[in-house]
């Protein structure tokens, strides 16, 4: 055998079995990708083909990544029906609502567990357990929650789950998709032998090792950052409110109107939501008139949960 590849299978087991403790899956469940994008592109391009004899309906949320949307969009093409829900203003998808989707040839649900930008925690549980009792595979977009909140995939009822390194502080171009045993996904990318034959092409060792030693590391900070996020969160919050003039000006649009301060900010927004990409409000502002006031929109400022700032003018 030749050592060195040796040892490196061995370090690349190693790192599976540290990702897969912290979701409560069991190693042979973790197959290394590229990165989220071709995770979401795997489970949902995957399943189809692999499921489309028992039918090709496909239920997912208008405020799903790219990586979801656009895969759905493809595979529209392809004869497949795609229903996208709406969420409320909170940007919550409501679980009655998946249940209402739910068709005889639904074969695949799929919602994100964090959103990407305005931070709202979806009710995965909740979701999870519907289409568990309907015989549905569940997947998950975790990006933007793996190893900043608690993911139990049993507990969730999560079939397939998407993460990247880079979102935890971990290389880019390096992440996984959790399949659990038993499901039958037809692989995406061919020509090897790698990750258990299901996912060919040469392993990136030095991604996979990098990812893993994050995952280590956010995993045992967990709890801790929770705590002290939430004291950011509320912090900044609470100056706003009280120390900022006119702050009925910051608003998020949605559907047409502006929400108040307190729809802005409810206790669904992940912990962090409000803190991580607070930068100056320089750039690339666009002004557009709405009734007798002008809006300066920053793409920084939006950033910000979502918000926009009005001014005078």
């Amino acid at each position: 055998i030749y050592s060195f590849a040796a040892a490196n299978k061995e370090v690349i087991s190693k790192q599976r079995e540290t990702i897969a403790g912290v979701i409560g899956a069991k190693e042979n469940e973790i197959y290394f990708t590229a990165g989220g994008t071709e995770a979401d592109n795997w489970a949902l391009t995957a399943t189809a083909e692999a499921y489309g004899a028992k039918g090709k309906h496909i239920i997912t949320t208008k405020i799903e990544h790219h990586a979801v949307l656009h895969t759905c969009e493809y595979l529209q093409k392809r004869g497949y029906e795609v229903t996208y829900l709406d969420v409320d203003e909170y940007g919550v998808v409501d679980p009655k609502s998946v249940e209402a989707a739910i068709r005889p040839d639904t074969i695949l649900i799929s919602v994100m567990f964090a959103n990407n930008e305005i931070g709202t925690v979806e009710p995965i549980k909740e979701i999870g357990a519907i289409a568990h009792e309907k015989g549905i595979l569940f997947h998950t977009d975790a990006v933007q929650a793996f190893c900043q909140i608690p993911i139990d995939v049993d507990e969730c009822h999560i079939d397939m789950l998407s993460a990247s390194g880079h979102k935890l502080n971990g290389p880019k171009g390096i992440g996984f998709l959790y399949i659990r045993k038993g499901v039958k996904i037809r692989s995406l990318i061919h020509g090897g032998a790698q990750e258990r034959r299901r996912r060919a092409g040469t392993e990136n060792v030095p991604g996979i090792v990098g990812f893993g030693k994050a995952v280590e590391i956010a995993a045992a900070s967990m709890e801790r950052r929770m705590e002290k996020e939430s004291q950011l969160r509320d912090y900044l919050i609470e100056k706003i409110e009280k120390e900022i003039n006119e702050c009925y000006n910051y608003l998020v649009y949605f559907k047409n109107r502006f929400l108040t301060q307190g729809e802005c900010f409810n206790s669904r927004r992940k912990l962090y939501d409000t803190t991580q990409n607070i930068q100056p409000f320089a750039g690339h502002a666009s002004i557009t008139d709405i009734g007798d006031r002008r809006t300066a929109h920053n793409g920084v400022c939006r950033r910000l949960c979502g918000i926009y700032r009005q001014w005078r003018v």
